[in-house]
């Protein structure tokens, strides 16, 4: 499966601790971080590419299903 509009990207600056989630909103080339953008309440980022952060570890979360 590859990474899809709406998926969370989680960053860890430390190796151990995954702190930050973002939310995919565009994708282009997926082998380059550069060619994925997010959003994030942070620092109000929209369409920001997930190059630009700097951390020490990165995995990305897809969400099958939600229930409520």
């Amino acid at each position: 499966m590859q990474i899809q509009i709406g998926d969370l990207i989680q960053l860890s600056n430390n190796g151990q601790r995954f702190s930050h989630s973002l939310i995919v909103v565009e994708i282009g080339n997926i082998h380059y971080l550069s060619d994925i953008l997010i959003a994030t309440h942070t620092y109000d980022a929209l369409r920001r590419p997930v190059a630009t952060y700097d951390f020490e570890k990165i995995r990305f979360v897809h969400l099958d299903k939600v229930y409520i």
